[in-house]
């Protein structure tokens, strides 16, 4: 993460939480999904939301970046921390309840 520079936090779900970051050297914004795992299934699961991403290819799924582990000593917890495309008009959801408002619930 030292390559980045956090922005802003995003959303925050259950066990996750996005952070808007900059990359130092590129200078471009990307979003940083922040995965707790407090335990090995957890990690595992982090592990393979991260391969599916990085092999997924399509114009309306963000992109990915890159992927790596890291350890908070303060909280005691591991995190997989998975870098995608940012996309600054929202996630897919905020696109669908655009276009579909009827169809799609808050």
């Amino acid at each position: 993460m030292s390559r980045n520079i956090t922005i802003g936090q995003t959303k925050i779900h259950f066990a996750a939480s996005c952070y808007l970051v900059r990359h130092k050297v590129e200078k471009v914004d990307y979003v940083l999904k922040k995965i707790e795992c407090d335990d090995e299934n957890a990690a595992r699961k982090a592990f393979q939301e991260a391969m599916a991403l990085s092999e997924l290819k399509h114009k309306s799924v963000c992109g990915y970046k890159e992927f790596f582990v890291t350890w908070d000593a303060k909280n005691s917890a591991m995190y997989v921390c998975i870098i995608m495309e940012n996309y600054p008009k929202g996630d897919l959801s905020v696109g669908l309840r655009q276009k579909w408002p009827i169809f799609v619930k808050n």
